[in-house]
């Protein structure tokens, strides 16, 4: 299977698994507030975020808005949407950048294997034009050979003929006799 399915496939139950995560566990528990600007005195009712410190309130900040659950997602949603709008880009680039050095390292290994293969094939070459070479440097010593085994098969060739033609004379002699 390619890795960039592996990957993608793996994306997606993160993305799926973190989904259901915020569903069930974080959401509930998850708050937005905001604090009152130009640090004003503890409002009567409302809400404040104190700091303690060895167990005795060492600053306080009064805040004009809480929410929590799926309110603080329905406030949050422009930060939500500002972190799609970088994400996704972001994650394509990463994607794009994976891809090419993944296509650049199957392009390396195919050249390498290639470099091999027209290595051999270079060398298969030079041995046979060795061969060739061998050949043509031969082939006078070889014509000059073809050339006395002819002259010697002649030679036998017409020894053989006489022969049979002083047999031939013999024969007719013995017969007219």
């Amino acid at each position: 299977m390619n890795i960039m399915k592996i990957v993608r496939r793996l994306i997606i139950t993160i993305c799926f698994s973190a989904v259901i995560w915020l569903a069930f566990w974080v959401v509930p528990t998850l708050g937005i507030f905001r604090s009152a600007p130009s640090d004003p005195p503890l409002p009567q009712n409302g809400y404040a975020l104190v700091f303690f410190k060895e167990r005795k309130v060492a600053d306080s900040l009064p805040l004009t808005m809480v929410e929590t659950g799926w309110s603080a997602v329905i406030e949050g949603w422009p930060f939500i949407l500002i972190g799609i709008l970088v994400g996704f880009p972001l994650g394509e680039l990463a994607r794009r950048t994976f891809a090419i050095d993944e296509a650049s390292k199957e392009a390396i290994q195919k050249s390498e294997h290639l470099v091999i293969k027209a290595t051999v094939e270079k060398l298969k070459g030079e041995a046979m034009k060795r061969e060739v070479e061998d050949l043509f440097y031969e082939l006078p010593r070889l014509k000059n050979e073809l050339a006395e085994a002819q002259k010697k098969i002649f030679q036998k060739n017409m020894a053989a003929h006489e022969k049979s033609q002083r047999y031939e004379e013999l024969r007719r002699k013995n017969e007219s006799c």
